[in-house]
C-alpha cells in the first residue's frame, strides 16, 4: 500500500468528485490491473446522489459491503435511472455478482458482500464526528484527535 493525495483538499477550493479519482487512478494502471471502488451498503445507497454516477459506476467495479440484515434489494434500487442490472452473475462463495450496465452498453460489476461481522460504518463514524458525539472507539484516538484538532467532517459534503 501506499498514501494517495489523490483526493486531499484542492488548493483552488473546488471539490474532489470520486468519478474523477478513478479516472485518474486508472491512467496510472497498467495493462491488466484491476481498480475496485470499495464501500458500505450504506455508503452505496446515496450513489444515484453522487456526482456524474452514471459514469462512475461503469468506471470501475464496485465492492459493497453490508451488515447482517441488511436488505440487499436496497442496493438495486439506489441505482440511478440509467444504470441497469446487466445480469446476476453466480455467487462466489456467499458473495452476489451483478453486471451493471449504462446507456452506451458499459459495463462494471457490483460484487455484494452480505454480513459483514463489523458493526463500524464511515457514515456513522461521520455522522457522529457532525454532531460532535465520542465515536465509542470506532477510532483510534489519535485520529479522532487529528480530525477535531483540524476540523474535518464538519459539514456535509457532495461527493
Amino acid at each position: 500500500m501506499e498514501l494517495s493525495l489523490i483526493d486531499a483538499p484542492r488548493a483552488d477550493g473546488r471539490p474532489n468528485y470520486t468519478i474523477d479519482a478513478v479516472r485518474t487512478l486508472k491512467a496510472g494502471l497498467a495493462t491488466g490491473d484491476e481498480l475496485f471502488c470499495l464501500m458500505g451498503a450504506d455508503s452505496f445507497l446515496s450513489i444515484g446522489k453522487w456526482y456524474r454516477s452514471n459514469d462512475l459506476l461503469v468506471a470501475c467495479d464496485f465492492v459493497v459491503a453490508s451488515r447482517p440484515g441488511f436488505d440487499l434489494s436496497r442496493v438495486a434500487a439506489a441505482l440511478p435511472p440509467n444504470i441497469s442490472v446487466a445480469s446476476s452473475d453466480t455467487q462466489e462463495g456467499d458473495n452476489l455478482v451483478l453486471s451493471l450496465r449504462n446507456a452506451a452498453h458499459r459495463e462494471s460489476r457490483l460484487y455484494l458482500l452480505p454480513d459483514l461481522r463489523e458493526q463500524a460504518s464511515a457514515s456513522g463514524v461521520r455522522e457522529s464526528l457532525q454532531r460532535g458525539v465520542q465515536t465509542r472507539g470506532e477510532l483510534d484516538p489519535a485520529v479522532a484527535a487529528y480530525i477535531r484538532e483540524h476540523g474535518l467532517y464538519k459539514e456535509t459534503r457532495e461527493f
